[in-house]
């Protein structure tokens, strides 16, 4: 005769594998993405995670913005942001990184090391000074003109590699997490004249971030010189308060076009409308 505990266990073995949720948190080989707002992401695959451009604090007006209780979740190591391999910062723009938030989560993140421009890790280290057990999981990316730099940080490959913005370090990052390849371009400015020498196409990447003017704008340079399996649309405008963001809205359509002409460009393109938006590639 079965087993009240027998029955239980069929049950629970029924439950979980009906269980569309459960089935897509276990997938092997998947690459869970959660845009958190402006070009702020966290990425997992298997027991790899790493957060992006994800702690800038109030930001700009004319995008979005990490709601402050997910940034209050991020900086004290809430789930889902636990066990974080590393944090990527792309440059030192107030709308991709903020030095207390950075600094509180580093407090709060022991075995997590920060990946960052020269002119961001400096300021984060002078805040830290005195905090030596700190100090040595705060690492500069290395940007060498002209080639991606392989380096470990916290457990994760990652490649960094230098694209203009303006007289700022600006870091791409090539990411391999379980696998699955992944590229963020920060800020990259138009046209993305130097971008052929990095090999981009060759790598295989599974999704890459990409700011929405270079899928506007300069769509086949990112067609066929990054070539990504899926295309994720950040830095998107929100809120025009600026004569440029202004001026562009307008030039493109409003959100609906910017929108129309990035899904033409790029059918794979997938695009987040609200900070929290979780999916699965």
């Amino acid at each position: 005769m079965t087993s009240m505990k027998d029955r239980a266990v069929a049950a629970l073995a029924i439950w979980l594998l009906s269980s569309p949720c459960l089935l897509a948190a276990v997938k092997p080989g998947e690459l869970q993405v959660t845009y958190l707002g402006n070009e702020g992401f966290l990425v997992h695959s298997g027991s790899q995670t790493i957060l992006l451009d994800a702690l800038f604090g109030t930001g700009l007006p004319d995008y979005d913005r990490v709601p402050v209780t997910t940034v209050n979740d991020i900086e004290t190591g809430k789930s889902p942001f636990t066990n974080i391999n590393a944090l990527l910062i792309s440059h030192i723009h107030p709308d991709h990184f903020d030095l207390p938030s950075t600094v509180r989560f580093l407090r709060s993140h022991p075995a997590t090391v920060v990946v960052a421009p020269g002119q961001v890790s400096e300021q984060i280290r002078k805040a830290l000074a005195g905090d030596p057990r700190v100090l040595s999981r705060i690492h500069t990316a290395p940007l060498a003109e002209g080639s991606i730099t392989a380096h470990d940080e916290g457990g994760v490959r990652i490649g960094s590699f230098p694209l203009r913005h303006g007289n700022l370090e600006n870091a791409a990052y090539l990411v391999v997490l379980n696998g699955r390849t992944v590229l963020h371009i920060g800020d990259a400015d138009l046209p993305m004249s130097n971008l052929s020498q990095f090999g981009l196409s060759r790598r295989d990447i599974d999704v890459a971030f990409v700011p929405f003017w270079q899928l506007t704008e300069d769509p086949q340079r990112v067609r066929t010189q990054i070539r990504a399996k899926v295309i994720i649309s950040m830095h998107l405008i929100v809120n025009p308060t600026t004569d440029s963001s202004k001026g562009y809205m307008e030039h493109v359509g409003g959100r609906d076009g910017m929108l129309r002409q990035i899904r033409s460009a790029f059918p794979n393109a997938a695009v987040f409308s609200a900070p929290l938006e979780t999916s699965s590639f």
